[in-house]
């Protein structure tokens, strides 16, 4: 039963397409694998807090944009108010 054993390992060893590596090597490719999942996740993280920050600048865009509309639309009313004093006293 061994000798079977030993028999299909040598010809699983034969036929297999895969090179032979060693823990040490195993271990330096994990390694490696876990290195750039980090430099992808970070990669990833950046994107994401680049694109939230675009629509915060947007959001704080609009909110300028509606504050600075409100100032003008005050100033107008103001002059308004003026020009109808200025009239009740003529």
């Amino acid at each position: 039963m061994q000798e079977r054993y030993e028999e299909r390992l040598k010809v699983a060893r034969l036929n297999s397409n895969s090179l032979p590596i060693s823990r040490e090597a195993a271990d330096q490719l994990l390694i490696l694998a876990q290195l750039e999942l980090q430099n992808v996740s970070w990669d990833l993280a950046s994107e994401t807090a680049f694109f939230e920050n675009a629509d915060l600048e947007k959001e704080d865009s609009a909110a300028a944009k509606k504050r600075a509309i409100e100032l003008q639309a005050t100033r107008l009313e103001a002059k308004l108010q003026s020009i109808e004093l200025i009239e009740k006293k003529e």
